[in-house]
C-alpha cells in the first residue's frame, strides 16, 4: 500500500472490530449448550460435544488474539496489515461453525431428514 497511514488507520479499525466479532460470537457459542438439550446417557458422544463447545466459545477469542499479533508484527515491520484482522474475522467465524458442527455431529438424531 503506497499511504502507510491509510494502512495503519484501516488496521487499527479493522482490529478493533475483529475484538467486537470475536466477542460476539463467543457470546453466540455459548447458547450452542443447548443443542444438546435432546441428549441421554446413550444417545450423545459427550466427548465430542465437550470438544465441540470448547473450539466455539474458547476459539474465536484465541484467533482473533493472533490475528492481533500478525497485525502488530506486520504493521512493524512496514508490510501491508489491513488485510489481517478482516481475515481473523473469517477464521474466528469458522470455528464457531465447526465447533457447532461437532456438537450437531455428536447429537444423535439432530442431522436426520
Amino acid at each position: 500500500m503506497k499511504n502507510r497511514g491509510i494502512d495503519i488507520t484501516l488496521s487499527i479499525i479493522f482490529t478493533l472490530l475483529s475484538v467486537v466479532v470475536a466477542v460476539g460470537l463467543g457470546l453466540v457459542a455459548v447458547m450452542l449448550a443447548m443443542m444438546t438439550d435432546s441428549c441421554g446417557a446413550q444417545t450423545c458422544n459427550t466427548d465430542v460435544v465437550s470438544i465441540g463447545y470448547m473450539v466455539a466459545v474458547v476459539g474465536p477469542g484465541v484467533v482473533t488474539m493472533l490475528f492481533i499479533v500478525l497485525t502488530i508484527v506486520a504493521s512493524a515491520r512496514r508490510r501491508t496489515s489491513w488485510w489481517l484482522p478482516l481475515l481473523g474475522m473469517l477464521l474466528a467465524g469458522l470455528t464457531v461453525a465447526v465447533g457447532a458442527m461437532m456438537i450437531a455431529f455428536a447429537v444423535q438424531g439432530s442431522l436426520s431428514a
